[in-house]
């Protein structure tokens, strides 16, 4: 028999769940300790698999435990949230925040983009571990573009106000600055014919 959970209270034994395996807390308490992005991924993985035996509560836990509404295991009490588990809970807030604020081209939600950004960063490529990644939209039309971090989200492209311009100005200045001796004014560059060719300003 597997040793028990050290938080007080606890029925359910040491998680022995691939990759969430603890030598403190149970599946669920471990759970709780982990990043939100972290907690979404694992609830993401109860779709696909039948609930474990030893994770369902029992005894005295089982009177206050539910069926989460998404995902569907019998969840205990202090991970509910709600008709849902924590974790599901949250990707329903994020929905529905997300279709009142933002317009997503038909076709495509968060989880599209998510799965074919490998939910990581459009930008910078990395994975946000605290929080889910950002929705980036058009600021003229309205539409969703993709998936940033905040970083590339707020410090890369609302520094530079969504200008295409600036940013190729920027990049440019990266790879020929001033003092390299290679540098040319942007008046000087559209005068040669140096503007770049996939650079579209919307304006």
């Amino acid at each position: 028999m597997s040793r028990a959970c050290t938080v007080t209270g606890c029925e359910f034994g040491l998680s022995t769940v691939e990759g969430m395996r603890s030598s403190k807390w149970c599946y669920w308490h471990r759970l709780m300790r982990m990043t939100p992005d972290a907690q979404e991924r694992a609830g993401a993985d109860r779709f696909a698999e039948a609930q474990p035996p030893d994770l369902v509560p029992r005894g005295r836990g089982a009177e206050s435990a539910r069926v989460c509404l998404v995902c569907g295991w019998v969840i205990p009490s202090f991970y509910l949230d709600g008709p849902r588990c924590r974790a599901c809970a949250r990707v329903k807030r994020r929905e529905s925040r997300d279709s009142r604020t933002y317009t997503f081209p038909p076709g495509y939600d968060r989880a599209r983009l998510e799965k074919l950004q490998a939910r990581r960063c459009a930008g910078c490529g990395s994975k946000q571990q605290s929080q889910a990644l950002s929705l980036d939209h058009d600021h003229g039309s309205g539409l969703v573009r993709g998936l940033l971090c905040d970083r590339c989200n707020h410090d890369l492209l609302g520094a530079g106000f969504d200008s295409v311009r600036i940013l190729a100005n920027l990049l440019f200045y990266f790879q020929h600055p001033p003092t390299s001796g290679r540098w040319i004014a942007e008046e000087e560059r559209e005068a040669l014919g140096w503007r770049l060719k996939w650079v579209r300003d919307p304006s």
